[in-house]
């Protein structure tokens, strides 16, 4: 069962945005939600003091007296729609309540970094501003799809160019249209964590104090994209070439990639290795079978991570960096820089096999799925304060 609200959003001005920052106008919504998380958002690393915290307050304060953002005078749920190479992708845009995390309806699957965990705690208690919703997913139920496809087709989407991509959204405030959406969502048996297990630990914690809901974007499994995590070690001590293979080569078939090309595995329980500038792929070996029922994240992560570079908690250890796809030329480039540098590349998981993992209870270990749709920061914002008073 899955309990969600409509919620008042602050909402933004697009345009009176664009002329704020006009520096960045030409991209349209780009460049220009950025400059609204720098005003709203500590840099990483940054704890939130009494001055610093009046700050935050006084700019969220800022950008509506600007006309930037407007507070909805009662609440609302969204449609939202992306646009993507394979077709479209829509969610319901809610809060949905932190009791049913605990009560088992939504499920994680990602064990989470301790101190994001704390920086982002701190914030929700201090700020109470949410800039983005967190992700979950579910089976299709044909329900709430007839009910997205009813608004869809029958209101003017309002669209909102950010980076040069558009996200549509489609306002519903009317009173019977929430309650069948809050009816049909009562009906979901599972919920799954895609996206926002650090905000959502940290409201899990505030809960304990005073009831929390989150901003939260449902989007059902059919349509969800799942990239992959690669990792690149960078160890206190260089590695030898003998004592790598001589830990690769328990599990898997190690081949050298001609022209020695990045390579990107194209199936599961493939891998992609690189050391001293040269490139191997790794092929799980027959009598390895057992291992087929785990998942690549956790191979790598138990066979070769663990005993040979001493990372028993990848959430805390130092030593290792995680690269989503898209940030796959920066990762290259980090492991250029630096020479002792170990690149293991991924396959991504299908969403049978991550709910699969979630339903058999396996934690994973953190950064082991990229998940999408992401919400830009700033497309609507929610202030708990604001609302509280």
């Amino acid at each position: 069962m899955a309990n969600i609200k409509a919620f008042k959003a602050l909402h933004p001005n697009g345009s009176r945005i664009n002329n704020r920052f006009i520096e960045h106008a030409e991209v349209g919504l780009g460049e220009e939600m950025l400059e609204i998380k720098r005003m709203l958002v500590p840099k990483k690393g940054s704890s939130l003091v009494l001055g610093t915290i009046q700050t935050y307050d006084d700019n969220l304060n800022e950008l509506i007296d600007s006309g930037l953002y407007h507070q909805e005078k009662e609440p609302a749920i969204y449609i939202y729609e992306l646009q993507i190479n394979q077709g479209r992708q829509y969610g319901v845009w809610v809060m949905t309540d932190i009791q049913d995390l605990l009560n088992g309806a939504m499920i994680t699957h990602e064990n989470t970094l301790a101190d994001r965990e704390a920086r982002l705690h701190e914030y929700r208690k201090d700020i109470g501003l949410e800039g983005s919703p967190v992700l979950l997913t579910y089976r299709p139920q044909a329900e709430i799809n007839v009910l997205i496809e009813q608004i869809v087709k029958s209101r003017e989407a309002e669209i909102f160019s950010i980076g040069g991509i558009a996200h549509r959204l489609w306002k519903v405030n009317e009173v019977n249209f929430i309650l069948k959406f809050k009816n049909a969502f009562q009906k979901v048996n599972r919920v799954y964590v895609a996206d926002g297990h650090h905000r959502l630990a940290a409201a899990e914690e505030l809960h304990k104090v005073k009831p929390q809901w989150i901003t939260a974007l449902y989007v059902s499994s059919d349509q969800i994209k799942i990239s992959e995590f690669n990792r690149v070690v960078i160890p206190e001590k260089k590695v030898s070439k003998s004592e790598l293979f001589s830990a690769i080569e328990t599990y898997f078939y190690i081949s050298p990639i001609p022209g020695n090309v990045p390579f990107r595995p194209n199936k599961q329980h493939c891998f992609g290795v690189c050391f001293d500038g040269v490139w191997y792929q790794l092929d799980l070996k027959e009598d390895k079978a057992m291992l087929k029922q785990e998942t690549d994240v956790a191979i790598l992560q138990h066979k070769i991570l663990q005993p040979l570079f001493g990372i028993d908690n990848p959430a805390t250890n130092p030593c290792l960096h995680s690269f989503p796809t898209n940030r796959w030329e920066e990762m290259l480039t980090e492991a250029k820089n630096n020479p002792t540098a170990v690149v293991f590349s991924l396959y991504p998981m299908s969403v049978d096999q991550l709910i699969g993992q979630v339903e058999k209870h396996v934690t994973l270990p953190p950064k082991s799925t990229f998940i999408e749709p992401k919400i830009p920061f700033g497309l609507l914002l929610y202030s708990h304060k604001l609302d509280e008073e």
